[in-house]
């Protein structure tokens, strides 16, 4: 996947990983996508929904869900 990624396109990627339970890393390498990638729009929309305009400011926690097996 060397292309640019939409909006659109990015969050459907961080649900289809949301949804899979395995490590952001994992999915990923799996899938053959580079995990940085991943993080960087991650973080993206955590700054936007905590209201945040820029990356430079402090991150905000996020919490994901666990499953305890």
């Amino acid at each position: 996947m060397d292309e640019r990624w939409s909006e659109i396109e990015a969050r459907a990627v961080l649900e289809q990983w949301r949804r899979s339970g395995v490590p952001l890393a994992v999915f990923a390498r799996e899938r053959g996508i580079a995990a940085p990638r991943l993080y960087w729009w991650r973080r993206k929309f955590s700054f936007e929904a905590a209201g945040n305009g820029s990356a430079t400011d402090s991150p905000q926690p996020v919490l994901l869900p666990v499953r305890v097996v």
